[in-house]
């Protein structure tokens, strides 16, 4: 068997080195492991090649491999009491991974412990997973290692979380039923031209009376559905496939962004739900201890509209150059003047964070009364279309009967 020459560290923080001779590399980790030691570095004599634990890459993740928005609260929160109530970073780790349901999390906690193990500070270790850790978060827990204030943030960052799911699981639960609406919907329409118009025209064919212009091409929609169903899926497919493509490209992206600002139906429903997060994530980024122009940077990753994000790296531009931050948030046209003033008001007061939290309250409720709002109207909106597609496919089906007993009784 090679022989691996390894750099090992202990919980607390002593170095130590030798050589194993076992199969493989992971023999050599899980050899450590079992002997509390962590390795930051292992080499195969005689070959040159050596393994940085601290280099290896991120964890991969998918759609049936993924960390969820309750793993990272609970690690949150988690992570806060233990370092506040004095227990060292590293262990804490290790003692969240042994207790963490999610196996993908458990890989990622422990490659996190591997790389603060390795002298590396914990927002660097937490940023070689960044499909599991946002950017907003790392920066503030940069932050919050550079004022020693970790838990706090931690706490912080835990509740902006559990605020941001809050948010999107009110609208979730405002969508489910006209989502159910529509597919219940479309599928009785579905049933109703692919079973129900073949067997009516087969008695229409027998009457051998020329039918009226809303059968035929009822009929003729049947038709084509029943023959050419499987080019109709791989249509919806594909144009599915070529908008998210193309949403995804700057371009296609700023196109969607501005048509969804712009859109009268729920227009202004995306701009409140853009400030409310802006104005939380830029007031908790403050008050973590990031620079305005770093936080102005991390949040216009978090707004979701490339048309906004645009408009705060222009006010990002100006802050640098020395201007306010009222200023140019004015000058967008976005942001509405009572969130212009308010935040004004927070550069004179200096309580930004306050003053920007406020406005995220406000907005969160703005939007739950918009959503139900729109709710309201676009449930009987479906509702109607549904009734009259119904109404025109029976409609349709009974025109010729109708005819019949007309022209047998003149």
């Amino acid at each position: 068997m090679p022989t691996f020459r390894y750099a090992a560290m202990d919980v607390a923080g002593a170095r130590q080195s030798g050589t194993l001779v076992v199969e493989d590399e992971r023999a050599v980790v899980r050899q450590l492991k079992s002997q509390g030691l962590y390795a930051t570095d292992v080499r195969q004599e005689g070959t040159g090649l050596s393994i940085d634990r601290r280099q290896q890459g991120e964890v991969p993740i998918g759609v049936f491999r993924r960390v969820r928005q309750t793993d990272l609260v609970m690690f949150s929160r988690q992570l806060s009491d233990l370092v506040r109530a004095g227990l060292p970073l590293l262990r804490s780790l290790h003692a969240l991974s042994e207790h963490t349901d999610n196996p993908v999390f458990v890989e990622v906690l422990k490659k996190v412990a591997t790389d603060v193990a390795g002298g590396r500070s914990l927002a660097d270790a937490l940023e070689a997973h960044p499909r599991v850790f946002a950017r907003v978060y790392i920066s503030m827990v940069r932050a919050g290692e550079a004022s020693g204030q970790l838990p706090e943030i931690l706490e912080r960052l835990a509740h902006l979380q559990e605020t941001e799911r809050a948010r999107r699981g009110q609208i979730v639960s405002a969508l489910t039923y006209p989502a159910m609406l529509v597919c219940v919907g479309t599928l009785a329409v579905s049933l109703l031209v692919t079973f129900l118009i073949p067997r009516f025209r087969r008695i229409f064919e027998d009457l051998g009376k020329t039918l009226p212009w809303p059968t035929q091409r009822l009929i003729g929609l049947s038709d084509f559905i029943g023959k050419w169903w499987w080019a109709v899926i791989l249509g919806l497919a594909a144009l599915v496939f070529a908008y998210r493509v193309w949403s995804g490209t700057p371009g296609g992206r700023l196109i969607v962004d501005r048509f969804k600002l712009r859109n009268r139906l729920f227009g202004k429903l995306i701009q409140k739900l853009v400030i409310a997060r802006f104005a939380r994530t830029f007031g908790t980024l403050l008050h973590g201890g990031v620079d305005v122009l770093h936080a102005f940077a991390v949040v216009r990753d978090v707004v979701g509209n490339e048309v906004i994000g645009k408009a705060l790296d222009a006010c990002r531009e100006r802050v640098r150059e020395g201007d306010t931050i009222h200023a140019p948030l004015r000058d967008t046209g976005h942001f509405p003047s009572v969130v212009v003033h308010m935040v004004a008001l927070g550069e004179e007061t200096g309580n930004m964070e306050g003053v920007l939290s406020s406005v995220a309250d406000s907005y969160d409720r703005e939007v739950e009364n918009a959503v139900r709002t729109l709710m309201s109207l676009l449930e009987p909106l479906i509702i109607l279309m549904l009734g009259a597609a119904v109404f025109f496919i029976v409609s349709a089906m009974l025109l010729p009967i109708f005819q019949l007993n007309v022209g047998v009784g003149g």
